[in-house]
């Protein structure tokens, strides 16, 4: 093979070798493209739903949300005042560090309205770390209720870190619950038990996205 045919061929396989690389970069891009579009999509869906099953018209009733089950498995509702209605899927650093309940009571079962006017049975319980709450909306209450809060409390065990890996499993059904740090931040967390967080915190976050 002379020099010339040699350098013929290199230049062909070269040039396929970019046109390949081309075409795999382009239909990469493409996939990426259709694929964010698609979760976009089921997110706007997810966040549709959400909306439908609270029914906000004018004021919080949250009995029947409550009740519902959502498709979305992560997500977190919160007002313009900062106030956390809702959490699902906790992912860490998804919430800017919280504010418990003012007057919030450690070791016995007690009640609270919350800033939307919902009514819950807490139970908290410190841990080496940071604090764990767990509760039910008194809508879903019964007379059992506060041995049921002092039951639930014991899967969270006594350090931060033992509470942080608490899954859903491992509580009641009904059962909502918060695991704070030291520092504010969330946990763990799955329900509505009533905390606040910081509006601007929020909205930093959401248009970091």
């Amino acid at each position: 093979m002379n020099k010339s045919t040699r350098n013929r061929l290199l230049f062909g396989l070269l040039f396929f070798a970019g046109l390949f690389t081309l075409i795999a970069s382009l239909q990469y891009w493409f996939v990426r493209d259709q694929l964010h579009r698609t979760i976009v999509s089921e997110m706007n869906d997810w966040a549709d739903e959400v909306v439908d099953e609270i029914n906000y018209n004018g004021k919080w009733d949250l009995a029947g949300y409550r009740r519902s089950n959502p498709e979305a498995r992560t997500y977190y509702i919160v007002t313009a005042d900062g106030f956390l209605v809702d959490i699902a899927g906790l992912v860490s650093g998804m919430i800017p560090p919280v504010r418990v309940p003012a007057g919030l009571i450690y070791d016995q079962p007690f009640s609270v309205i919350s800033e939307i006017g919902e009514q819950s049975r807490l139970f908290a319980k410190r841990v080496r770390g940071g604090l764990v709450i767990v509760g039910v909306p008194l809508s879903d209450s019964h007379p059992g209720v506060d041995d049921r809060l002092r039951s639930n409390v014991q899967p969270f065990g006594a350090t931060i870190g033992s509470a942080a890996e608490v899954t859903d499993r491992q509580v009641d059904l009904t059962i909502e619950y918060a695991v704070i740090d030291d520092s504010g931040r969330l946990q763990n967390a799955a329900g509505g038990i009533p905390l606040s967080t910081n509006p601007p915190a929020i909205n930093q976050f959401v248009n970091g996205i």
